[in-house]
């Protein structure tokens, strides 16, 4: 993209890449479309206050790193952070400067705040003066903002709630009787509504 911001073509470093095929990926990234979807992922770039360290590989290809990092970290005694669920864990190390749990590094002191904030919900957790339920957790009360749907921070874009929250699947068992509930209810209503305009009635 810098290239074509530059007004720059990449034939010299890149030669596989033939002038017809630059043109077409030049249309292709300066067209109203791709303009305006640059323009919103640059506004949400903004937004997010607490950038990651992961890298192209994203959450997955860090796992053995933040496996270490859980050795290191019980080791030394220090269970803080190693203690929390895996999605709270991964969000914290994904946004420390050090790869070593000992020395946990931020940005930022926005994230520190955040982190510290994480670890305060986890205790109180244990002290069973917070209950958390699925998302409402004590990583999107610590970030202060709610999860967003479709996808589970800490865990990657394409971990579902579902997936990312399975020791609550209860709750979609729930939710799913909840809303065969009020379909029976709604076509109970329909009927009963049917009878009525043609003078009958639904008591036995």
């Amino acid at each position: 993209m810098k290239y074509i911001q530059k007004g720059l073509t990449p034939f010299k470093e890149f030669g596989k890449i033939t002038p017809s095929q630059w043109e077409e990926l030049v249309a292709q990234k300066t067209s109203p479309e791709a303009l305006e979807l640059s323009a919103r992922n640059t506004e949400l770039a903004k937004r997010n206050k607490h950038h990651h360290h992961l890298g192209p590989g994203g959450y997955y290809a860090k796992e053995e790193q933040f496996r270490k990092m859980d050795e290191e970290a019980a080791a030394a005694g220090n269970i803080d952070v190693t203690n929390l669920k895996v999605r709270s864990r991964n969000w914290i190390y994904a946004r420390s400067t050090e790869s070593s749990s000992g020395n946990l590094k931020f940005d930022k002191p926005e994230t520190q705040e955040a982190v510290s904030r994480i670890l305060k919900y986890a205790k109180d957790k244990e002290k069973a003066s917070f209950n958390p339920s699925r998302e409402r957790d004590e990583l999107s009360l610590g970030l202060g903002n709610k999860e967003h749907t479709g996808r589970t921070r800490g865990l990657g874009k394409r971990t579902t709630w579902k997936q990312g929250f399975e020791e609550d699947r209860h709750m979609y068992k729930k939710h799913g009787r909840d809303r065969e509930t009020s379909l029976e209810l709604q076509v109970k209503a329909l009927v009963a509504k049917a009878l009525e305009e043609q003078g009958l009635s639904t008591e036995p």
